[in-house]
Order: structure tokens, then C-alpha cells, then sequence
């Protein structure tokens, strides 16, 4: 990062944001690496969640018994873990502005909704098929609740990843408003922050 001593506030600027989106700088950077740590959490605790309402539907339908108190154990293991990354995120206000966190996830909601979508397609073809090739020639209510525990999963999976990427920007905003921390921090960096191995620029956000 160059030498480029100027307010927070201007860096901050809507009508600054709007400029040079493709450019790299040190405030995007953040802001990326700040809501994939949001995203990983968030979705831990949606699988956490998903593993205890699928134990939960197993021990209702009597079905599977050796494997209630798995699935239940490790959602919880999960949804311990979310809280603890949780901690973290909220003791730590900044995220690393030396490496974009790269993900495989859609980077875009609609990019989600898609493959979302072919996935749901998929399903439903098997379940198709299963009916006219199949030995029971008749649609169940496991199948039917077993479609959509996959579709919540897969929404979790692609849904909350995407989102935070395409609103990364807006995410962090919101953070540096409401934590005046993170505002001392990086007002500090935007005045005085010389870093070699960062980003040439310290913002726009």
C-alpha cells in the first residue's frame, strides 16, 4: 500500500465507490475477507441446524436409529463451532487486507438462485424417474421431505455465500458505522498505513 494520506470519509464516499469497481484496493479487500469470515459461521450454523432437524425427522420416522445420536452430535459440534468463529469475528473488528479469500461458492445471488435451481431440477427428475422405473411406482412422503432437507441444505450452501459476496461492500459500510473500533482503526490506516505486501491503494471501498 502507497503512501496516499486521506480521510476515511473520502474513501468512503458512494459517489468514489462507483469508480474503478475491477481495482484492488485495501478497503475491498477487507470488506471481501470480512464477510466470507460472516458467511463461514452463518453457514455452520445453517448445516449444524440442518443435521439436528434431520436427526430429529429420522427419530420421528423411526428410521436409521444407529445414526440419531451421530447426526445430532455433529450438528451441535457445528453449531458450537459457528459460536466460537462468531466470537472471534466480533473481537477481531478487521479483516486481512493481504489476501482476497477466494471461495468456489456463486459469487452472485442470482448466480446461487441458478444453481439452486438445476439442482431442484435434478431432484426432480430423480424423483420422476424413480416413479416410472422404479420398484414402488408411487411418490412418498420421505421422498417429498427428503427433497426438500437436500434443497435446504444446497440454499444454505450457495444462498449465504453469494450473498455476502455481492453485498460485501454494504456489509462492511454497515460494520465500520456501527463499530467505532473498526472506524479508529482503519482512520489510522488511511492516514498513516504504508504496507509493501498490501494493495497499491487504500480505497475506494
Amino acid at each position: 500500500m502507497s503512501m496516499d494520506p486521506r480521510p476515511l470519509q473520502y474513501w468512503l464516499s458512494p459517489q468514489l465507490s462507483q469508480a474503478g469497481q475491477s481495482e484492488t484496493t485495501v478497503l475491498r479487500v477487507m470488506a471481501n475477507n470480512y464477510s466470507a469470515r460472516r458467511a463461514t459461521y452463518l453457514m455452520m450454523a445453517g448445516w449444524g441446524s440442518w443435521l439436528l432437524v434431520l436427526a430429529v425427522l429420522l427419530a420421528a420416522a423411526n428410521l436409521a436409529p444407529a445414526l440419531w445420536g451421530s447426526l445430532a452430535g455433529i450438528g451441535l459440534a457445528l453449531g458450537g463451532t459457528a459460536l466460537l468463529l462468531r466470537s472471534h469475528h466480533l473481537k477481531n473488528p478487521l479483516a486481512s487486507y493481504r489476501r482476497w479469500v477466494s471461495s468456489r461458492a456463486p459469487r452472485t445471488v442470482n448466480g446461487a438462485v441458478t444453481a439452486l435451481a438445476l439442482f431442484m431440477i435434478f431432484m426432480c427428475g430423480f424423483i420422476l424417474f424413480s416413479l416410472f422405473y422404479g420398484a414402488s411406482r408411487s411418490i412418498t412422503a420421505g421422498d417429498v421431505i427428503g427433497s426438500v432437507m437436500a434443497g435446504l441444505f444446497m440454499a444454505n450452501t450457495l444462498l449465504v455465500p453469494a450473498w455476502h459476496s455481492e453485498h460485501a461492500g454494504a456489509i462492511f459500510r454497515r460494520h465500520i458505522q456501527n463499530s467505532p473500533e473498526a472506524r479508529r482503526q482503519l482512520e489510522d490506516l488511511a492516514l498513516h498505513g504504508t504496507d509493501p505486501k498490501g494493495p497499491e491503494k487504500f480505497g475506494p471501498l
